[in-house]
């Protein structure tokens, strides 16, 4: 296996379960460990975890039968990933990581990750399956007993159980600070606001009358009849045809005028619709 020239350690200890994987510094207690577990239970609350389990450097030890523990102590290997990529992990010897007793298989892109065959894989602390995930610089990928993190033109690497057809990285990548444990950014949760919003009582909408048409035309007909009716009792023809013009412009009068109202109305419902969804969303905001 070909190695790389930073002899950098990182000495954890990792505990698995069937969901999540942890990360701690190898004096934890039983009790910083957020899992359940009549075996963890059972041991000394101030004796560090290392301690009081027969576990060995580099070999995942099991707790009961849903709960591993890893001591991994290997030394950080840097490899060269300049126009590779996408970098193979199997166990095939044409792969650029050949893992040891494992049947995973995945490709490791500039920000993917293609799971094709899973067996114990772990990103970001969650246990993964098949299936593309988005990855970022730093992120920590653990398969079985190896440690992986892809960096910008290299790959990192922790283990034993693997052999690498790559490169070793020309230079030590530069060290950040608190090197080598990195820190992602919070992500940012935005929640919903829980304080009550005061919201003002739309004005009242102005209803249309029943029978408001009948109100109008029937008033104008009744005159004219009335007029038309005296006319030919009086036996004054001029009289009557005047009553009906009379009557007849009332009318169109009357229904014009109604016609407009109604239009109006409807125009300052649809402006009140507006205004008070435009409040609404301003509240909302």
């Amino acid at each position: 296996m070909k190695t790389s020239t930073t002899p950098e350690k990182v000495n954890t200890l990792v505990i698995f379960d069937k969901t999540k994987c942890f990360e701690f510094p190898v004096s934890a207690l039983p009790g910083d460990v957020p899992l359940s577990s009549e075996k963890l239970k059972a041991m000394e609350k101030d004796k560090p975890i290392v301690f009081q389990i027969p576990i060995m450097p580099n070999e995942i030890y099991n707790i009961d039968a849903d709960l591993k523990a890893l001591l991994p102590t290997a030394t950080v290997s840097n490899y060269s990933t300049s126009n590779l990529l996408p970098i193979r992990v199997g166990n095939v010897n044409g792969d650029h990581i050949k893992l040891a007793d494992s049947n995973t298989t995945l490709a490791i892109y500039e920000e993917k990750l293609h799971v094709i065959e899973s067996e114990s894989i772990y990103l970001n602390g969650s246990k993964i399956s098949n299936g593309e995930y988005d990855i970022q610089v730093g992120d920590c990928i653990w398969v079985g007993e190896v440690r992986i993190v892809p960096h910008c033109g290299y790959i990192e690497f922790q283990g034993t159980a693997y052999t690498c057809n790559l490169n070793i990285a020309t230079q030590d990548p530069a060290k950040y600070e608190e090197f080598p444990s990195y820190k992602r950014p919070p992500r940012q949760i935005y929640r919903e606001p829980t304080d009550k919003v005061e919201l003002n009582e739309p004005p009242a909408e102005e209803e249309q009358k029943k029978g408001a048409l009948l109100k109008v035309i029937i008033p104008p007909l009744l005159a004219g009849g009335m007029m038309v009716a005296m006319g030919v009792l009086m036996g004054r023809g001029i009289m009557m045809l005047m009553s009906v013009g009379m009557m007849v412009v009332t009318l169109v009068n009357s229904v014009f005028t109604f016609v407009s109202d109604r239009k109006e109305k409807k125009n300052k419902k649809r402006e009140r619709i507006d205004k008070d969804s435009k409040y609404l969303l301003h509240k909302r905001k």
